[in-house]
């Protein structure tokens, strides 16, 4: 497990690498499944948390997103956006 901040023009960076990813296919020849499918999870986790926020009404509270890579014990994905 890891935590990282990142600041707003990173997070911008991270969709950006994310949606280039997704924009080119799962079957590009340059990228394999896991690479598609990692991008695809990450941009839905950091979009789910960025889309709901207004710059000019920002409280200056820091979002936190996790993103576990495990199973939950009954088999369910168990990610989830705080």
């Amino acid at each position: 497990m890891a935590t990282v901040t990142l600041s707003g023009p990173h997070v911008v960076r991270c969709l950006t690498i994310f949606r280039a990813v997704l924009a080119s296919g799962p079957d590009h020849f340059n990228q394999d499944a896991q690479r598609y499918a990692m991008s695809e999870r990450l941009y839905d986790g950091f979009a789910e948390l960025v889309d709901p926020i207004d710059p000019d009404t920002s409280t200056g509270d820091i979002p936190q997103l996790v993103i576990d890579a495990g199973l939950e014990s009954d088999g369910h994905d168990p990610d989830t956006v705080a």
